[in-house]
């Protein structure tokens, strides 16, 4: 078996002391830290201890916890119903949708890594370039398009990644990453470990993705509330489930099908809430602001993708509304991968979901689902979207009072979309190496599954060339565990590492039955299908201390250089013709002492 300190060496920079705030702020059964999340500094890292020098990582301690995460510093002491809160210098709530029901007791390390769709677009910045090195526009005011060199493609990339170490929950470490397409990004993300819940002793982690459209507001409000409600509802199941180990024991261990129903019926009624909650508000106060900031969740809408693992049973859940995907990767043997996936793309084009719809209305309606779309609409599951899901009449009601949109002439017999997601059910071996990566629909336009699998597969077997120390550093002596050693450092500035060959990668039997759509933007960017063939050849590489920003590199074009820092330069809705948002969470499963 391969050694854990390839994974594992010289994984991120930690956040340095100085950067927390002094302001602490204990906050009881509170959800106000929930805000737009903002990004540290110095390389978005996020780290367990306010103590450590840079370079240097140790496990998590049992008690007290400070969890730095974004512009957010979290600690949790003691009291289970108690959650203290550090906030950092940047903290960003313009985009908040604060939810209104209070945290259950829960001890809760929660990490708010997302920056404002503001602090993600990045403008024409000014140069200091030769004007032959630059594309100058003019018009009202002279604007640039500057030739980006590969230290500013690096340094667009992991802008906003975050590594963070969690080693406990079954969970050893993930990485995140956005990189965004529209303005605003419409993509949000959000993650949460549960360590105890009153009396209920739970190893629980839930990550999310959101792939939003038509705006940002959807997504936002999922980020906001989603986890917490498949949360809340879970403790209730579990604690109504009590059971006796044969060692005595006592756990909670409710049925398969009880926990998927509970995570569907958490998504619907979230849902609900998102398009109806508010309308009768709206038509008493008949206020056109009001209505805008009420309804906005509602009249755009976002594909999420959430993952719950339960240490205690190994148990991963991956729920899926829309066109994200998971897929998990495994080690087979000493060369050789599988790729599973977890979810199936939830599009008009998925066979199984245009049956499902046309059953669902009238003959008549058949071509409610056309050219791979639902009225228009790629995903068939969404949140949001209400003009999918209200009578015509109420759309064309709003519209008319309150800048609502025009529904399709073709909405007879509403709804014809919905949020309930297909739950799948997934046993984690963390000792054969699983990982599992989470990523909106724009990687899997880039990339094919066995593709990512293979990309993360040789990130972990190159990890020590990345960041080999300098020669006037001392040697780090190499953990000996399977995955120790992963935060031991970490560096954006080593020499890039090709890929000649892919190790391979094999599809595991049944993965036949998750619809995928194949990649096209290489096509669309004139990369050739094979060596030999016509057209531009893929250059994969690993260069990128983040798995995250190292897939997101390799999606774009990896080593060809021009092809990415064109793509980056791209803007506005020719930007969108030729990619998507980007949002990346790649997982590694097991700890330090596996």
């Amino acid at each position: 078996m391969m050694s854990s300190s390839r994974v594992a060496s010289r994984g991120v920079n930690l956040v340095s002391a100085n950067f927390i705030a002094s302001r602490h702020v204990a906050h009881r059964a509170s959800p106000s830290f929930v805000g737009k999340r903002s990004i540290c500094p110095a390389r978005n890292i996020s780290w367990f201890s306010t103590g450590q020098s840079a370079h240097t990582a140790r496990s998590l301690p049992a008690s007290p916890i400070v969890f730095a995460v974004g512009g957010l510093v979290v600690g949790v002491a003691g009291l289970a119903s108690t959650l203290y809160v550090t906030e950092a210098v940047h903290l960003d709530t313009s985009r908040a949708y604060n939810p209104d029901a209070a945290w259950s007791d829960a001890t809760i390390i929660k990490q708010e890594s997302k920056p404002s769709a503001k602090t993600l677009h990045e403008g024409l910045e000014a140069s200091t370039k030769p004007s032959s090195d630059r594309i100058i526009i003019h018009g009202t005011e002279d604007r640039s398009y500057d030739m980006l060199s590969a230290e500013q493609v690096t340094k667009r990339l992991s802008k906003h990644e975050t590594s963070t170490l969690v080693n406990q929950s079954g969970v050893l470490r993930y990485d995140t990453n956005q990189v965004a397409c529209n303005d605003p990004l419409e993509d949000d993300h959000d993650e949460m470990v549960v360590t105890a819940d009153g009396g209920l002793s739970v190893k629980w982690a839930f990550w999310a993705i959101y792939d939003g459209h038509a705006g940002w507001a959807t997504a936002a409000k999922l980020r906001q509330s989603l986890i917490r409600h498949v949360y809340q509802d879970l403790a209730k199941l579990y604690k109504s489930t009590s059971l006796v180990s044969s060692q005595g024991v006592a756990v909670t261990v409710p049925s398969d099908s009880d926990v998927k129903k509970t995570i569907q019926s958490s998504f619907l009624s979230l849902d609900h809430e998102i398009v109806w909650s508010h309308l009768e508000t709206v038509k008493k106060a008949d206020s056109k602001a009001l209505a805008t900031k009420l309804l906005a969740p509602a009249l755009s809408g976002s594909c999420a993708l959430l993952a719950f693992y339960d240490a205690t049973t190994q148990l991963l859940r991956v729920a899926c509304t829309g066109d994200c995907r998971a897929v998990l990767g495994r080690r087979v043997d000493a060369t050789t991968w599988s790729a599973t996936p977890l979810s199936s793309d939830q599009t008009g084009a998925n066979p199984e979901e245009a049956a499902r719809i046309r059953a669902e209305h009238p003959a008549s309606e058949k071509d409610c689902v056309k050219h791979g779309r639902v009225l228009g609409y790629e995903p068939s599951r969404v949140f949001g979207d209400a003009t999918l899901k209200w009578s015509r009449d109420l759309a064309l009601t709003i519209r008319e009072k309150f800048y609502g949109k025009t529904p399709s002439e073709k909405v007879l017999t509403p709804p014809y979309a919905t949020a309930e997601p297909v739950v799948t059910t997934t046993k984690i071996h963390p000792e054969k190496g699983d990982f599992v990566v989470m990523a909106c629909d724009g990687l899997w336009e880039m990339l094919s599954n066995e593709q990512v699998v293979a990309l993360v597969a040789e990130w972990i077997d190159k990890k020590d060339q990345l960041t080999a120390p300098k020669a006037q550093e001392p040697k780090v002596q190499k953990p000996k565990s399977w995955w120790a050693g992963i935060f031991s450092g970490g560096s954006h500035d080593s020499d890039e590492t090709a890929i000649r060959t892919l190790p391979k990668v094999t599809s595991t039997p049944g993965s036949d039955k998750f619809y995928g759509d194949a990649p096209v933007r290489p096509r669309q960017w004139q990369i050739a299908p094979d060596p030999g063939s016509k057209g531009r050849t893929r250059q994969f590489v690993v260069r990128d201390a983040n798995v995250a920003t190292h897939l997101i590199r390799n999606g774009l074009g990896g080593g060809d250089h021009d092809l990415v820092s064109s793509l980056l330069m791209l803007e506005g809705k020719n930007a969108r013709r030729f990619r998507d948002d980007l949002t990346v969470t790649v997982i590694f499963f097991g700890s330090e002492e596996d």
